[in-house]
């Protein structure tokens, strides 16, 4: 939820994706799946779609815990582990490789049933993300540029029943200036 990404793209990331320094990774490749099977291909799905975003400290935090745990799950399968991948989620029915989106989701769809949660679809991150961000003042054009739309419109197309609560912020923002105008024009007097 963090990223907003779609689940092929954080599925495909390796290690040398993700910059721990600058706290970014870089989405520059994703899952398909056509008549040959699944596999992951360079680029993305649309070509603004390659893009570096800045990660929140928390997430780079959690990243850094599971980089040693992917480190200790290498060791344990020896040279049966793909080190060649560097696969940041990775299968272990065969070892190192990508986790397939199908994989994730199946994952996610036994995780909410054995805690009794509702079911939850992967994308509905990704939708969550982009509501909260609109919700919390992120311009829709910025939005859209870390979302990936073609067009800040397909994001406001999309995204528009989120931002039904705004009309009661704009009716309280400009009487909330105004105050802190005189107050400070006041205060400038004395």
């Amino acid at each position: 939820m963090a990223t907003g990404c779609r689940i092929g793209e954080l599925c495909a990331l390796s290690w040398d994706n993700v910059d721990f320094e600058e706290s970014k990774i870089h989405i520059c490749k994703h899952f398909i799946t056509d008549s040959t099977g699944s596999r992951i291909v360079e680029g993305c799905k649309t070509a603004a779609g390659d893009r570096w975003l800045y990660m929140d400290e928390d997430t780079m935090c959690m990243l850094k815990e599971y980089k040693d745990y992917y480190f200790k799950t290498a060791k344990s399968f020896g040279n049966k582990w793909n080190y060649f991948t560097r696969a940041v989620f990775f299968s272990k029915q065969q070892p190192g490789e990508h986790l397939s989106p199908s994989t994730a989701r199946n994952w996610l769809q036994a995780f909410t049933k054995k805690n009794n949660l509702p079911r939850i679809h992967p994308h509905q991150f990704r939708h969550t993300a982009i509501s909260l961000q609109l919700q919390n003042g992120i311009s829709i054009p910025e939005a859209a540029k870390r979302a990936v739309h073609s067009r800040p419109d397909v994001t406001l197309r999309t995204y528009s029943y989120t931002l039904k609560d705004n009309d009661r912020h704009c009716c309280e923002v400009v009487p909330k200036l105004y105050r802190e105008c005189l107050s400070a024009k006041q205060a400038d007097s004395l």
